[in-house]
């Protein structure tokens, strides 16, 4: 059985223009698939269509996360039965839903029990059962959101003498 590819890239959610980001994150699907760099065509359009036809009767997964607007993300949908396409972003992507007919997942902040599970995770539940006052604190501080309570815990990770 061949396993399929994966593919994960982090968009970064900033104002820096993507067609370089476009042209290089295409670039790393095409070493992926191993498309040796003299068969790489010209361009942004050109190079997305190559990995477009590479994907061709494939199972694939593409993860694009942090996307800034539809238009980061769009030479990097692959287009093809059988691939799937996971987009994350704090905009709506509206684009993506009109001219790509996406399904939007619409995700809300983790409630309290969510984030005391997630920083339990983190830290360890005997550590929160143990500091419950702190525990609530931080989740509410952290507002529900994954990535703070995931910030949070890291840094008590790498500097654990600091509260």
């Amino acid at each position: 059985m061949t396993r399929e590819p994966m593919f994960v890239r982090t968009c970064c959610g900033c104002a820096v223009p993507w067609t370089a980001r476009s042209r290089a994150a295409i670039r790393e699907f095409l070493d992926a698939l191993e498309v040796p760099p003299h068969r790489v065509p010209e361009g942004l359009a050109a190079q997305a269509g190559l990995f477009r036809s590479l994907l061709a009767g494939r199972r694939v997964l593409v993860l694009l996360d942090n996307a800034r607007d539809a238009d980061q993300v769009a030479a990097l949908l692959p287009g093809a039965p059988g691939c799937l396409v996971v987009v994350t972003s704090r905009d709506h992507l509206a684009g993506l839903v009109v001219a790509h007919g996406a399904h939007p997942v619409p995700l809300d902040v983790l409630s309290s029990e969510e984030a005391r599970w997630l920083l339990a995770a983190r830290l360890g539940a005997d550590r929160v059962a143990a500091e419950p006052v702190a525990a609530k604190e931080i989740v509410r501080r952290c507002a529900g959101l994954p990535l703070a309570l995931a910030i949070v815990a890291a840094r008590d990770a790498i500097h654990p003498g600091i509260r």
